[in-house]
């Protein structure tokens, strides 16, 4: 989020005796060389020379092929020419939880107590979760690891958790969610709704979602209300990834994630107030390692080939590796 943490989060690690083991909580750290799908920050391009390895991450439809660009100097805003880079950069962890408090990326530590009425809802029917809790971290894993210090358009800010949505009340509830985001009502129709079927086609059969359709997630459902609320009569792989969408469309509405590829970022980046989610390809690493293909928003969860979060009854967080893909003008 471009080095912006928000301060409020820190207040867990200023309060040790808020943390405590728990039961119900469990985790695993992130390792970053072999749970990290490496292929996804294929393909690279440089000078307009694509490197591609394995099956990568998905372009999006704004990215720039082209060998040169032309940036703004600092004297007087003259024209520089510069080299074209491309390629994808692994920056945050999302942390989807079924139990409030529980950083399942850092072992399955709890946080705090006192969030029980959070707690996500599962309704038994379906077996499937309908309220989840999100942890954001910031790891631009790049620079953690001291690699590609060349690319000038590197994220460069280290480990963080940036946001964490039991302390947002707009995050719990429907109604407050329509404060926060009153465009909602304009998207709860049957036609807004309707129209979600071409872009779930396009994320599943082409693994390019389709970024006018802002409202929709794909196959997983809407994205408004921006609330931890899922879809409850959907397996939980996909009730949890819907909400993943949320937060990120959340994220971008609040001016916290900002655009890196299209012709206006092609020499710095940009806030996106609604979300560009083609620039964002998606990583399981936890309660399963994935490795394959990166996932575009909305994709079926029925293609993403690997056991479904529901076969882990103690382990049911769902963290995620976002890789975000970057442009730069190398001057």
């Amino acid at each position: 989020m471009r080095g912006i943490v928000i301060g409020l989060m820190g207040v867990g690690f200023l309060l040790p005796s808020t943390m405590y083991a728990d039961a119900s909580c469990a985790g695993r750290f992130l390792n970053p060389i072999l749970d990290v799908n490496w292929d996804m920050i294929f393909p690279i391009r440089i000078f307009g020379v694509k490197l591609e390895v394995g099956d990568g991450s998905p372009d999006s439809p704004s990215t720039l092929t082209g060998p040169v660009c032309f940036c703004p100097s600092q004297i007087l805003n003259i024209p520089v020419m510069g080299i074209r880079v491309n390629y994808h950069e692994p920056l945050y962890i999302e942390e989807i939880a079924k139990t409030p408090g529980c950083l399942s990326s850092l072992g399955g530590l709890q946080l705090f107590s006192g969030f029980e009425t959070e707690q996500t809802e599962l309704q038994e029917r379906a077996n499937s979760a309908s309220r989840w809790q999100v942890h954001w971290y910031e790891y631009p894993i790049f620079s953690v690891l001291d690699m590609f210090k060349d690319f000038l358009c590197m994220e460069v800010s280290g480990f963080a958790l940036a946001y964490m949505t039991e302390i947002d009340p707009t995050w719990q509830d429907d109604a407050w969610g329509a404060i926060f985001a009153p465009q909602a009502l304009l998207f709860a129709n049957p036609f807004a709704q309707s129209v979600c079927a071409m872009d779930a086609i396009s994320a599943t059969t082409a693994n390019r979602p389709i970024d006018d359709l802002f409202w929709c997630a794909g196959s997983w459902g809407s994205v408004y209300p921006l609330t931890g609320n899922g879809n409850a009569s959907v397996d939980r792989l996909q009730s949890a990834n819907l909400v993943g969408a949320k937060f990120i469309a959340r994220l971008s509405e609040m001016g916290l994630l900002w655009q890196t590829v299209g012709e206006f970022a092609k020499c710095r980046a940009y806030i996106m107030p609604i979300w560009m989610k083609s620039q964002f390809s998606i990583d399981p690493v936890y309660p399963v390692v994935y490795h394959g293909e990166g996932m575009s928003i909305g994709a079926a969860t029925s293609v993403w080939e690997y056991a479904p979060v529901e076969t882990y009854p103690y382990e049911e967080n769902l963290n995620q590796v976002i890789f975000q893909e970057q442009q730069c003008c190398m001057r």
